[in-house]
């Protein structure tokens, strides 16, 4: 839900977390103090490194297997998602030669390559849960849709009915995001429709009963100017699966 209160190892943490051993990227976070004068659980502030990078940890101590391959062989490969990876392999990574798209920054006039997505090879392959995800958007929507289904697709279960109810429900409400600077609620990993904190108004994460999911963009599409942000929600009232594209 965001609320560690280590926003401040985030920082910290951001600018070298590709260039450093997931070991010394551990290290780091076991070795730094909670925010001055935050308490967790009272306090929101998104991030896409450290607690990502604690999960994963635990994870793969309790498989006894990295991350990557238990997200992969546990997760994508039952629910069809072939091309879909979290940190992918070297092997794989020139499999894909030419399919792997540039992430473009369009917050200037022209769109420029090189943004904060992890596009090089050596962050592709990185151990980074919360940050170089690569897949098609058409298994990414098979992923949401397994959560709009109780956590299960075509035949294959990933997930219990309850854990899909408990990761669905409000566990933070009402908090203001520090990092995006607004009221968000969230759910365990998935923003929630938080349009009643806005008015009932469009926001950043608005619309109906939408449960969304953020991904990164220009996953394995032709190498032009493109988004910065996508977003794919899942209606579990209703049941639709919708994906929106932000700042082409």
């Amino acid at each position: 839900t965001h609320t560690c209160a280590l926003l401040g190892v985030e920082e910290a943490l951001f600018p070298v977390r590709y260039t450093q051993s997931p070991e010394r990227n551990l290290a780091l976070i076991c070795g730094s103090a909670l925010d001055p004068g935050r308490v967790p659980g009272r306090d929101a502030g998104y991030q896409t490194s450290v607690v990502p990078l604690l999960l994963g940890e635990i994870v793969a101590r309790a498989r006894g297997r990295d991350f990557r391959e238990v997200v992969r062989d546990e997760v994508f490969v039952p629910l069809g998602m072939h091309d879909s990876w979290l940190g992918m392999p070297e092997a794989a990574l020139a499999g894909y030669a030419g399919r792997l798209g540039t992430t473009y920054d369009t917050s200037g006039p022209e769109p420029r390559p090189r943004s904060f997505a992890p596009d090089q090879p050596h962050q592709l392959t990185h151990l980074m849960p919360g940050g170089n995800g690569r897949g098609p958007m058409g298994e990414l929507a098979r992923l949401v849709e397994a959560l709009r289904r109780g956590g299960t697709l075509d035949g294959a279960r990933v997930l219990d009915p309850t854990t899909v109810e408990a990761m669905t429900a409000r566990h933070r409400c009402g908090l203001r995001d520090r990092s995006w600077g607004q009221v968000l609620d969230w759910g365990l990993g998935l923003t929630l429709d938080s349009k009643v904190h806005h008015g009932g108004g469009t926001h950043l994460y608005g619309g109906g009963h939408i449960t969304t999911a953020r991904c990164v963009t220009a996953k394995w599409m032709p190498k032009r100017g493109g988004t910065t942000r996508s977003t794919l929600g899942a209606d579990i009232n209703n049941g639709v699966s919708a994906l929106a594209v932000v700042g082409t």
